[in-house]
């Protein structure tokens, strides 16, 4: 198994613990998020994660902007802070399962769709659907 696979899979499973905290209390606590985050920067400081900084640099922009606005809590925007500095392919894939989760919901639920949703649960439905199509290739 190669070093990305292990980080993504990595990445999946601080996901999946993330979204049980989320799923049970809509919050996730700052142990969970801050020490992913601390060390998503020193593999980008250090160079071992490479890629370049516009799109990363485009997507923090947009968080902050979300997470300003409301639209998303601080452990969301820090998890997708972690995601676009592990590599915007995770970054894409986990805000693409978000998407697919709270379309899910709205189709379910329609307008009674609570307003504060566990993104944690879309983060990893996307990173887990990542990790399929990567063993599949």
């Amino acid at each position: 198994m190669a070093v990305d696979d292990m980080l993504r899979l990595s990445v999946f499973v601080w996901l999946l613990i993330c979204a049980i905290q989320d799923w049970r209390s809509r919050e996730v606590s700052n142990w969970l998020t801050l020490p992913p985050l601390v060390f998503a920067f020193c593999l980008r400081l250090t160079g071992l994660i490479q890629g370049s900084l516009l799109p990363m640099l485009a997507a923090i922009s947009f968080l902050l902007l979300f997470w300003q606005r409301g639209w998303i809590g601080g452990a969301d925007a820090k998890a997708s802070l972690v995601l676009a500095l592990l590599g915007m392919q995770v970054f894409a894939w986990a805000w693409l399962g978000l998407g697919v989760w709270y379309l899910g919901l709205r189709l379910v639920y329609g307008r009674k769709c609570d307003r504060r949703l566990p993104a944690f649960v879309g983060f990893t439905t996307g990173v887990g659907a990542l990790l399929v199509v990567e063993v599949l290739r």
